[in-house]
């Protein structure tokens, strides 16, 4: 079995995708019970946010169920920007199941995001002046790597090129600049060392752990139970009628999305319209807006729910969480009322929301639209079925057709 240990939800369900991909059974978990029939467990530890010495506790009690099984593979997916107390998550995974040092490679070239000469780099532009400089909670100000990740009392943190050779302790972070880098690392894994990174690495371990996938294995053979189990009901482009997009991110791809749909005609429905003096009673907020959006869905089979303006809700005085539990919330009234086949959510924090809303801690990983973008659904089956993505990435060829079907723009 393989263990992933990730900080948020959409790094634990990206790396989920990329097993399911390969013919494996996965699921998103929280907490105990463990699915029985798991091939790889996506441990979402939820400590992107937190301070050091508490994310480090929290994942030391995580992983201790898993100290000394034979067998186990282990991975810890970081932030690819690296996001979050990403060394003492690290270090506390090494330490709790007895690795003796660690590779950490975050750079997931196949999305252009590199690192060399120390320095991370986003299709050849350096990291702070990228969108992700104003990320409001972890806004990347600087491009070097050894900055990005900060230090540790007690632990050696290095940078290390394919050809230098791998201290026997501590933590390497291995610069990459392609596709081919990430194999060669990839290849001197050992079984003492804990590997630790984005997709791209994990990718490439797979490959070394997994036996070559046959030739005649197809996608229908996978899902019928040969290669791998997923849920009974597949989504796919004939059975979805109904599609509900949930987004909490600002980036300028949701922004565009959001007008695109105005001129398709698709209902865009949002929690903050910018002239709000007081938000007054959340439930009400949530329930009104929820309705709106259900009436919309209901009447055209696609509807948007999203923030609006949170930068103007900022002056009501309540946290950006306060604003996406409110959007969850609004979610889940949609859901409800007219449920759709089909919930797009766009947002790490949205969709850790969104599914605080189900009260579900684990999700059964079903399939991958596209690196990165991946389909969940509930541990009965039942309910709609979840497409998740980070906020930077884009949503595949294949949901955008979906989606605007039958539209102009």
């Amino acid at each position: 079995m393989i263990l992933v240990v990730a900080d948020d939800l959409t790094g634990a369900a990206e790396l989920g995708g990329a097993a399911v991909a390969r013919g494996l059974s996965a699921w998103w978990v929280r907490q105990p019970p463990w699915p029985e029939d798991a091939d790889v467990l996506c441990l979402d530890t939820r400590t992107r946010d937190l301070p050091p010495g508490d994310a480090a506790a929290r994942v030391r009690e995580g992983v201790a169920p898993w100290a000394g099984r034979a067998g186990l593979r282990v991975y810890k997916k970081v932030d690819s920007v690296l996001r979050g107390p990403v060394l003492a998550e690290v270090e506390a995974v090494r330490s709790a199941l007895g690795f003796r040092n660690v590779l950490l490679l975050p750079a997931n070239p196949s999305r252009g995001r590199t690192i060399r000469d120390g320095h991370y780099f986003i299709g050849g532009v350096p990291l702070d002046r990228t969108e992700f400089a104003r990320d409001p909670v972890h806004p990347r100000v600087t491009s070097d790597v050894l900055a990005l990740v900060g230090r540790m009392e007690g632990v050696q943190v290095r940078l290390a090129g394919l050809d230098e050779p791998l201290p026997a302790s501590g933590i390497v972070i291995a610069q990459a600049g392609s596709e081919a880098d990430v194999a060669r690392w990839a290849a001197r894994w050992g079984e003492e060392t804990l590997p630790a990174g984005g997709l791209d690495f994990f990718r490439a371990l797979l490959d070394r752990w997994l036996p070559p996938r046959p030739e005649h294995a197809t996608r229908s053979e996978a899902l019928s139970g040969r290669i791998g189990v997923t849920c009974q009901k597949l989504t796919t482009p004939a059975t979805i009628r109904r599609v509900l997009l949930v987004s909490g991110t600002a980036s300028p791809r949701a922004r565009e999305w959001r007008q695109q749909c105005g001129r398709a005609g698709v209902p865009v429905e949002c929690v903050f319209s910018g002239d709000e003096t007081d938000l007054g009673d959340l439930a009400s907020v949530a329930d009104r807006v929820g309705r709106a959006c259900a009436n919309g869905l209901a009447a055209e089979g696609r509807a948007m729910l999203c923030l609006g303006e949170p930068a103007r809700a900022a002056s009501l005085g309540d946290q950006p969480s306060v604003w996406l539990d409110l959007l969850a919330r609004a979610a889940r009234v949609v859901c409800e009322r007219e449920t759709p086949d089909l919930v797009l959510v766009e947002g790490g924090a949205t969709a850790a929301a969104l599914l605080d809303e189900f009260s579900w801690d684990r999700w059964r990983i079903q399939k991958e639209w596209a690196p990165g973008v991946v389909e969940l659904c509930g541990p009965d089956g039942s309910g709609p079925a979840l497409v998740l993505k980070p906020g930077s990435y884009a949503w595949p060829e294949a949901i955008r057709r979906l989606w605007f079907k039958g539209r102009t723009l």
